[in-house]
């Protein structure tokens, strides 16, 4: 089965450059700046190509299954919606976006820290396209999860006391900021459509943001939270 032609992509991310930088309350004891950073994302970006090939090249006829149908979502389909792509472009742009942010979520968060906030952040997103797009609509794809990676790597440099992170969120929070206005003006203005006819779900970008800036918030709440932050700026 297909998805609708009112299925939503979560993707369609404006392209765009940016830095890196980063340690953080969600990083294992011992994790050490530098070591083994991007596994975890390498992790991830394996996790969205595999699951590509198996469902657009091989075409495997259980691939569908893992789309998030909004109507009667399995429970799986929560997770694994976040893995699959509509188009080589769609999972390209996401896979662009989440090796730049997500290094920089994993510099600070580490291996499993990166991988909860691209879990946390993409079922926020699923949750505000669930709840507020219409029955009929499938989504797929990675970038609500990127979106709050956006969010996460940019607030949790703002909370931290070291010159170069406070300077790298400067830099990111304004590519950030824009990003999230432009979601916000394209939602109330009727939405974008993809190449191939599927419409770009402006809220599930803006469910993903939210959850990052929830989460961190979350963590900033936990004891010993600024810990990390003072040692950081020895």
């Amino acid at each position: 089965m297909q998805p609708s032609r009112h299925a939503r992509s979560s993707g369609g991310i404006p392209q765009a450059l940016t830095g890196s930088g980063g340690g953080g309350p969600l990083s294992k004891p011992g994790h050490q700046k530098g070591q083994d950073v991007g596994n975890g994302v390498y992790m991830l970006m394996l996790a969205n190509a595999a699951i590509f090939l198996a469902d657009h090249v091989l075409h495997l006829p259980f691939m569908q299954s893992l789309y998030l149908y909004h109507a009667h979502p399995a429970w799986w389909q929560w997770v694994t919606h976040m893995f699959s792509h509509a188009n080589w472009g769609h999972l390209s742009n996401n896979l662009f976006f989440l090796l730049t942010f997500g290094r920089l979520v994993e510099e600070t968060e580490g291996f499993w820290g990166v991988m909860a906030v691209y879990i946390i952040c993409g079922l926020g997103a699923a949750a505000a396209s669930v709840l507020l797009s219409p029955a009929n609509t499938v989504s797929v794809g990675a970038s609500g999860a990127v979106f709050g990676m956006f969010a996460f790597s940019v607030l949790s440099r703002l909370t931290s006391l070291n010159l170069r992170r406070l300077l790298e969120s400067i830099v990111l929070g304004q590519f950030v900021v824009r990003q999230v206005l432009e979601e916000v003006a394209a939602q109330v203005g009727g939405g974008k459509v993809m190449a191939g006819g599927l419409a770009v779900s402006h809220l599930a970008h803006l469910g993903g943001a939210l959850a990052g800036v929830l989460l961190v918030l979350a963590l900033g709440m936990l004891p010993g939270a600024g810990d990390d932050s003072k040692a950081g700026s020895a």
